[in-house]
């Protein structure tokens, strides 16, 4: 079969899909929590948690009477949250910039490459790494306000305001 002279095997680069991307994003946040695990059980710290454990609803408007009605305890934990999030986002910029892809994009062979990546040989700035993570930060805010607004008709961010939108209508 030494004389066969079949075509080399050709390699393209395609948009990677959604399902992989929100894979790869899953096992990135385990990586972070594994990282950050020690901010977030400082907060076991200063916050009393029942010995009884509730359901989410019990345990969230339980979360949710402390923080509202402790400004110190609200103030702690916002910086852990802080905290987390700079962590997290350090976590995908230096792996990204270092090696053009986390540990979930290494799991499931996908990369991050500049939109000019010709030949395969142009390496991310340092900056487009920032940038490109810099809306993560913000999208994981504006999902855990919303989640929040599904939960509780009113929004994360007008909580902690202590306001509220409303409209006025006649009878």
């Amino acid at each position: 079969m030494k004389g066969l002279n079949l075509p080399k095997k050709r390699v393209f680069e395609v948009n990677a899909g959604i399902g992989k991307r929100l894979m790869a994003f899953g096992i990135d946040l385990l990586a972070v929590l594994l990282v950050a695990s020690p901010l977030i059980n400082s907060v076991k710290k200063f916050i009393p948690i029942p010995d009884d454990p509730a359901g989410f609803a019990q345990t969230f408007d339980y979360m949710n009477d402390l923080l509202t009605g402790n400004p110190d305890i609200l103030a702690k934990v916002s910086e852990i949250n802080m905290l987390v999030m700079i962590v997290a986002f350090l976590y995908f910029v230096f792996f990204e910039y270092k090696l053009g892809q986390t540990i979930g994009k290494m799991v499931l062979g996908l990369y991050v490459v500049p939109l000019e990546n010709q030949n395969k040989k142009t390496k991310l700035t340092f900056w487009q790494c920032i940038i490109r993570n810099l809306f993560v930060v913000a999208n994981f805010i504006i999902v855990v306000d919303m989640v929040y607004f599904a939960l509780r008709n009113i929004r994360l961010s007008d909580q902690f305001a202590k306001t509220k939108v409303v409209e006025v209508v006649s009878a």
